[in-house]
């Protein structure tokens, strides 16, 4: 009898001694307070979680749109408007790419006037179109690529006759043109305004 009192005065010892320096051990490594208390530190998932949720609650609500998803907007734009040419027989395709290009140089031509403060003109006859500018009191070739002679394709035909077109350093047209292209039975006219605007109707 006296034995077992003793073995299990040793063992509650013992038991008394583990819980001792367990909670040694975690107060020294900072998770139980002086007072007692148990103290549970956040792990760096959860620290991680809550920066990224107050970051959210305090980013401001847009109310427009951001620069890439205007760009998505015009990329599709683009692909469904080139879709959409190509869709076109072949006749109106050519011919609209034909004088699309001859619009788009034609503006460039103007703005080219209006930026180098010198006038500019553009020549058109049924071979093609050209463009030149006046320096030293004549008619020079204008320099630069997409400037120089083009011709019209061999299947497009133009009802307008040769005429120069100039303008002016404020980009003001000297006359009302108008430049028919036709192709089989498909017809545009690109219209040269007096106030600069170059426009695209239909023939």
């Amino acid at each position: 009898m006296p034995g077992t009192v003793w073995r299990r005065s040793e063992q509650r010892g013992r038991a008394i001694s583990l819980i001792v320096l367990a909670i040694t051990q975690r107060y020294r490594s900072g998770q139980l307070e002086p007072s007692g208390v148990l103290v549970v530190k956040p792990s760096r998932c959860c620290r991680m979680r809550d920066f990224v949720i107050n970051q959210f609650a305090r980013r401001p609500k847009r109310n427009g749109f951001s620069l890439v998803e205007m760009m998505v907007v015009l990329m599709v734009m683009g692909l469904l408007a080139g879709v959409a040419v190509l869709t076109l027989p072949g006749d109106e395709r050519k011919l609209r790419g034909e004088a699309e290009r001859f619009a788009a140089r034609t503006l460039a031509a103007r703005d080219e006037a209006i930026i180098g403060a010198r006038p500019i003109s553009v020549v058109v006859s049924e071979q093609g179109y050209y463009f030149e500018r006046r320096s030293d009191g004549r008619w020079q070739a204008l320099p630069g690529r997409g400037f120089d002679l083009m011709p019209w394709d061999n299947a497009t035909t133009v009802s307008a006759g040769r005429q120069r077109i100039v303008f002016d350093s404020l980009g003001l047209a000297s006359s009302d043109a108008a430049v028919r292209l036709g192709r089989g039975d498909q017809a545009l006219v690109v219209q040269i305004r007096r106030d600069g605007k170059v426009t695209l109707d239909a023939g």
